[in-house]
């Protein structure tokens, strides 16, 4: 296992403690990260990882380069003034349920479809290029970091030991491949991230600008690319149901 205690960001605080609102959700960040950080092992020996000027949120030291890199989390549909504020009901559930002594808590994110995901992710994709446009002559590299956590979409690309719903194989599996074909012809559009990259745990899924991916990222098969390209667009529509689930086992009295 990777010894993450030599980065930066695990061994010295982020800057500014007289914020503690912002130190706070850089350390969250940072224990985010942790994941992806050891997968990355594989494919990258990183030298340092110090925290950024957010932005950009970090950078990654490997040899002589620099690497700005910027996070953020998946949301399923476009977000206005004040961010995807479904996320912070999420966090007060998580605290409060703690309270509850029942064996089994559900959180409902809601129904979207394939196309909000695709254009919220557009939108993320959009803000962020506009942010990285000021920073990123400063480093070698730009990096987009998009995880999947709760209440993200696109899971089902990431996913490990997925299962298919008995007799809808073929939907799901085409479901899956728009997905991908959608967010791949996302990233083919100007923006200035060397890769975007979609995680979940220690599952990684790149999109390298211009197909050129020097560090051996995973990236979406081309079969499954191509399969997307000729699925119907009625798919897009189709309603998806979200769902948070934490089991509390009931301890004896």
């Amino acid at each position: 296992m990777p010894e993450l205690s030599r980065f930066s960001i695990y061994s010295d605080p982020p800057a500014r403690p007289q914020r503690k609102a912002w130190q706070q959700k850089r350390v969250e960040e940072s224990r985010e990260l942790m994941p992806f950080l050891l997968r990355l092992e594989e494919f990258i020996t990183l030298d340092d990882v110090q925290f950024g000027q957010d932005p950009p949120d970090f950078v990654f030291q490997h040899q002589n380069a620099s690497i700005g890199v910027e996070l953020t989390d998946l949301v399923p549909e476009r977000f206005e003034n004040g961010g995807y504020r479904r996320r912070g009901v999420f966090k007060s559930w998580r605290i409060a349920i703690n309270e509850v002594p029942q064996p089994r808590h559900e959180f409902e994110w809601g129904n979207f479809s394939l196309r909000e995901s695709l254009a919220s992710f557009a939108q993320q994709l959009e803000t962020k290029s506009q942010k990285a446009s000021k920073w990123k002559g400063s480093f070698s590299e730009s990096w987009l970091l998009m995880h999947i956590g709760s209440g993200s979409p696109f899971g089902g690309l990431v996913a490990t030991g997925l299962k298919a719903t008995l007799g809808r194989e073929a939907d799901q599996a085409d479901h899956r491949a728009k997905a991908a074909y959608g967010i791949s012809s996302i990233c083919q559009r100007t923006h200035p991230f060397s890769y975007v990259i979609l995680y979940s745990g220690m599952v990684v899924l790149a999109f390298p600008k211009n197909s050129d991916n020097p560090y051996k990222f995973p990236t979406p098969r081309l079969d499954v690319i191509a399969r997307g390209e000729k699925v119907s667009d009625e798919i897009l529509d189709w309603q998806s149901n979200s769902k948070s689930i934490v089991d509390h086992p009931l301890l004896d009295s």
